[in-house]
């Protein structure tokens, strides 16, 4: 299985969330917005980053395209309640900065 390691950058990569399957790390920022590293705990791969979308005007997942992968809903609910998380944080940051 090809896997895609994140490269290391100029930012140090924070941890933020760690469960059983998955592993979540800040990876990078940009003006306003965080972007956010989704690794296997078994394999150490990215599955994918959460990054915000000016589209939808929030955060969102997006998997890497190197290797299908399988989520089941525990991964997925992980997933989504992070990122939930995230999405009330900025919103309330761009609140009390108006």
């Amino acid at each position: 299985m090809k896997c895609y390691i994140n490269e290391p950058n100029k930012m140090k990569q924070e941890v933020v969330l760690k469960s059983k399957w998955l592993t979540i790390k800040k990876v990078g920022r940009k003006p306003k917005t965080n972007i956010y590293a989704i690794e296997s705990n078994s394999s150490e791969c990215v599955l994918g980053f959460i990054q915000w979308d000016c589209g939808w005007r929030k955060y969102a997942f997006t998997p890497t395209i190197e290797f299908k992968t399988k989520y089941g809903a525990s991964c997925l609910v992980e997933m989504g309640l992070f990122i939930i998380k995230i999405n009330k944080e900025h919103n309330l940051q761009e609140r009390s900065t108006r």
